[in-house]
């Protein structure tokens, strides 16, 4: 598991729920939001990931973050 902090825009919204939700639906990465924390967000990769599943999931991630920082602002 690899969870991930994100932090809030300028308006109090945190990022968490946006990136996880364009991961799992655009790029079909496992997501999961932590119970405790709002601003955290945990990957699952599976038990045989290879460096190229890493780096599909890091691309994913980039894109997800791209695209919220584009639509929610900083």
């Amino acid at each position: 598991m690899i969870g991930i902090e994100y932090g809030q825009n300028k308006s109090g919204d945190y990022y968490t729920v946006e990136v996880c939700r364009h991961m799992s639906v655009e790029s079909h990465v496992c997501m999961m939001f932590t119970i405790n924390n709002d601003a955290v967000c945990r990957i699952y990769p599976n038990y045989w990931a290879t460096k190229e599943d890493f780096d599909w999931a890091m691309d994913a991630l980039d894109k997800a973050c791209a695209y919220v920082l584009k639509t929610m602002g900083e």
